[in-house]
């Protein structure tokens, strides 16, 4: 078996059938099977994933689920040679993603984890949408695959950051290397970067393969966007001892800027109708100060707990499951 692709689920009702139908209709020249891996989920993601006899189904209890720790779990209960992981509500864009997604594998035997691009939907919030769009873009065109390894000339830490980042929300990796010397580290967020920096770190290659996209991306109501914010903040902090806090003049001059920035990607996008823009156009400063507000709270050591329960987003949905 060449790959194993693996889902986490949780609640994913209005994405599962989509995305099985997504991952089964791929055209490849190998074997591949789908690891559907739940922690808990209480709508009907259970009862539509019966209805796809092909999934091998694992269970566990959402207090075991990790968002490193069940990846790791899903590499030992694969025999592939390769793991493809896919979030719950990121849909292949078409029928050779997982063809796309390992192809760069063939590149080198160093190459040990590949990210694939993602596309917001249409009607996304423009605050998410745009850094989505932005993100991918800076990694270059389509047609061009992007080789990273670790190298002693670059000695900027953003640069280095930019080497070293991951994303697993669509996702290929060597089994060999999670069941070996670079498992996924057990943390609450951002273990996609702490393992892409592991990644590098170890003298690998991560790649960043364009054409391998999946449809991906949250579009939470303003206080929601808080929180998640929030969570992706302190997960980054603890998983790579950054922090993107600045001094309070930046803060609110960013917020002024990617609000103006916002405004403009609004009233250029079609995807919204008229109604629509209006509302984001009222929203999006909200959304920037939220964004700025999560960055520099998650860097308060003092927080006290209640705070940090409001606050996080994924410690509410570990309350609604258990």
């Amino acid at each position: 078996m060449k790959a194993t692709v693996a889902l986490l689920t949780l609640n994913a009702d209005p994405w599962l059938r989509e995305l099985l139908d997504g991952v089964m209709r791929q055209k490849t020249d190998f074997d591949y099977e789908i690891l559907l891996i739940d922690s808990g989920s209480t709508d009907k993601t259970l009862e539509i994933a019966a209805e796809y006899p092909d999934v091998r189904l694992h269970q566990i209890p959402n207090s075991e689920f990790g968002h490193g720790r069940t990846r790791n779990l899903a590499a030992e209960l694969s025999k592939a040679d390769y793991m493809v992981y896919l979030t719950h509500d990121a849909v292949p864009a078409h029928d050779y993603w997982l063809t796309e997604m390992l192809r760069p594998f063939d590149l080198s035997p160093k190459v040990a984890c590949v990210f694939g691009k993602q596309i917001p939907r249409p009607d996304c919030c423009p605050t998410v949408k745009r850094d989505i769009v932005n993100v991918f873009a800076s990694f270059g065109p389509d047609h061009l695959t992007m080789v990273a390894q670790a190298n002693p000339n670059v000695t900027g830490q953003a640069a280095k950051d930019a080497i070293g980042f991951f994303s697993d929300v669509n996702s290929a990796v060597r089994r060999d290397v999670l069941v070996g010397a670079i498992p996924y580290q057990d943390i609450n967020y951002a273990e996609d970067q702490a393992f892409g920096r592991d990644v590098i770190e170890a003298g690998l290659y991560k790649v960043y393969a364009p054409l391998g996209a999946v449809i991906h991306s949250h579009s939470y109501p303003p206080f929601k966007y808080l929180r998640r914010m929030y969570d992706e903040m302190v997960g980054l902090k603890k998983a790579t001892g950054q922090t993107l806090n600045t001094p309070m003049w930046y803060h609110i001059a960013w917020t002024l800027w990617a609000t103006l920035a916002d405004w403009r990607f609004i009233l250029r996008d079609r995807n919204y109708r008229l109604h629509t823009k209006a509302k984001y156009i009222a929203q999006a400063p909200f959304y920037n100060a939220f964004r700025r507000l999560a960055i520099r709270l998650s860097v308060r050591e003092e927080l006290p707990g209640w705070a940090h329960n409001l606050l996080s987003l994924e410690r509410q949905h570990k309350k609604k499951a258990a």
